[in-house]
C-alpha cells in the first residue's frame, strides 16, 4: 500500500534492522545490542504483514531474570510529587557489594508500608527479589547495576543475597538457551 505522509504529520524514526539468516546471526545481533545497553532484539518473519499490537510473525528476545538482593538503603520521594513523605526507591546490593541498584517501581501502598520496616530491613539485610532485564557492567571500576529493575517480592524465607558472579551466570545462561534453539533446529 503506497502511503503519502505530509511533512510534519508524523514523527518517524528508522529502526535499526539486521537481516539474520540463522540462529548464529540472531545470537550475534542480540549480544551486540546487549553490549550497547539495549534491551534485546525482535525477530521478525519477513513475510509477515505489519499489524498494530502483537503479531504471530515476530518474537521479542530479551533477558528477563529474577535476582535476590539485600536492602542497604533508601531514598525518600521528591518534594512536590506523589511520593513526597514516603519511600521513593529502595537501594539494593548483591552479597559481595559489586552490584547495586535503586528500585523505584513500588506501589503507593508499598511506599507507605515499607516506611514501618525499612530501618530494620537495612540493619538485617532483608532480601528482596527483583525482576531485571540483565546486568549493566560498569567498565570504569565502579559498582555494576541492573537494567530495568522491578520489585517482585520481599523474601521472608531467604537471608543471603545473590553474588555478582551468580547473577552474571544467570544472565549467561540466557544466551546459552538461545544456542540450544540452534541445536534443536539443526
Amino acid at each position: 500500500f503506497p502511503v503519502t505522509i505530509e511533512e510534519g504529520d508524523y514523527n518517524l524514526d528508522v529502526v535499526d534492522t539486521k537481516i539474520c539468516l540463522n540462529v548464529d546471526d540472531i545470537i550475534s545481533d542480540f549480544s551486540d545490542k546487549r553490549s550497547k545497553k539495549k534491551e534485546g532484539v525482535i525477530i521478525k518473519d519477513g513475510s509477515g504483514l505489519w499489524a498494530d499490537g502483537t503479531s504471530s510473525h515476530q518474537i521479542k528476545v530479551k533477558v528477563i531474570m529474577e535476582i535476590d538482593l539485600k536492602v542497604i538503603g533508601y531514598k525518600m520521594g521528591r518534594a512536590g510529587t506523589r511520593t513526597q513523605g514516603v519511600i521513593g526507591s529502595v537501594l539494593l546490593s548483591s552479597s559481595d557489594g559489586l552490584l547495586e541498584v535503586s528500585v523505584g517501581s513500588l506501589k503507593d501502598k508499598q511506599r507507605v508500608d515499607f516506611m514501618k520496616s525499612i530501618d530494620d530491613w537495612i540493619a538485617k539485610g532483608q532480601i528482596f527479589t527483583i525482576k531485571v532485564n540483565g546486568v549493566q557492567k560498569n567498565k570504569t571500576g565502579g559498582k555494576h547495576s541492573a537494567f530495568l529493575p522491578r520489585l517482585k517480592e520481599v523474601r521472608i524465607d531467604k537471608t543471603e543475597a545473590d553474588s555478582y558472579e551468580q547473577i552474571l551466570k544467570q544472565e549467561e545462561e540466557f544466551t546459552d538457551m538461545l544456542k540450544l534453539i540452534k541445536m534443536k533446529g539443526e
